[in-house]
């Protein structure tokens, strides 16, 4: 399996955190067509590259086909949320743990096995 991907989507959630704290702080929302549609469709363009693993990543102990499309509509959700300052914060918080945790739990998974 590609450990360069999922370490990819590992690292693109620290910029998903970084744009969520700056519209935070600033009270102000990055501009939907300029930036917020551009980033959403490059995460997309991203997870349909894992979506594409699908079958070998439920295959996993702690994974399921359930788990997993929660795990790619969190991370599209994110990659929307974080733009928008009005987003709560232990909601988003939440949900970025989660996908950290499960993509986390994935690359150590495979990186383990193979």
């Amino acid at each position: 399996m590609d450990t360069m991907l999922i370490n990819d989507l590992i690292n693109e959630l620290h910029t998903i955190e970084d744009r969520y704290n700056i519209v935070k702080n600033s009270e102000t929302n990055y501009d939907f067509y300029e930036v917020v549609y551009p980033y959403s469709q490059l995460i997309d363009t991203k997870l349909e590259n894992l979506i594409k693993l699908k079958p070998q990543i439920i295959q996993l102990s702690y994974m399921n086909a359930n788990k997993f499309d929660l795990l790619i509509n969190s991370y599209k959700e994110l990659s929307v949320d974080c733009h928008f300052y009005r987003t709560s914060k232990k909601l988003f918080n939440e949900k970025l743990k989660a996908v950290n945790y499960d993509l986390n739990y994935i690359y150590q998974t495979i990186e383990g096995c193979c």
